[in-house]
């Protein structure tokens, strides 16, 4: 399966055969671009979280109450499901904020109970599933009914799902 693209000269491309504008040498194929990226975005989040104090990482910067602690949490939870249960392979540890009768937006914020160390910790834990699965898998392996369907009704790769970011 194929995800096209349309390039700054306004070319469809075939992303998973590229060439990718904007690639970045080290970056060999799709996949690999792809997670790099992934892991490019995961350490510049954290890197955001650095040398801000408890006020600023916790601090309510929407109505919803969304902070950036809150932030690493929803994707913790973005990461464990879609590169987790989406391909079979489910996040091993219990994530209480995914419950059904978890408050509205309860991922979106920490709550005083809950440490930096501790939401830091599990995201890297996800990585590692996370990463797993990317590694494990073919960018065309489909994935399972839980996850949202394209619109042609049939199930998301997971180079789309990656590509989702």
């Amino acid at each position: 399966m194929l995800l096209s693209m349309i390039d700054e000269g306004r070319q469809r491309r075939d992303v998973l055969s590229g060439p990718w504008p904007h690639q970045q040498p080290r970056y060999a194929d799709a996949k690999a671009s792809l997670h790099g990226s992934l892991r490019e975005a995961r350490e510049v989040l954290l890197w955001k979280l650095a040398g801000l104090s408890e006020y600023d990482i916790r601090r309510p910067l929407t109505p919803t109450g969304t902070n950036l602690l809150g932030l690493v949490k929803h994707l913790s939870i973005g990461e464990a499901r879609y590169f987790g249960e989406v391909f079979g392979r489910p996040f091993p540890e219990h994530l209480p904020w995914w419950d059904a009768d978890a408050g509205d937006n309860a991922d979106m914020w920490a709550t005083e109970e809950e440490t930096r160390a501790e939401i830091v910790d599990r995201y890297r834990r996800v990585w590692v599933h996370a990463d797993a699965t990317i590694d494990a898998l073919d960018l065309d392996a489909p994935s399972h009914p839980l996850d949202e369907l394209r619109r042609d009704g049939k199930p998301k790769t997971r180079a789309a799902i990656l590509a989702r970011g």
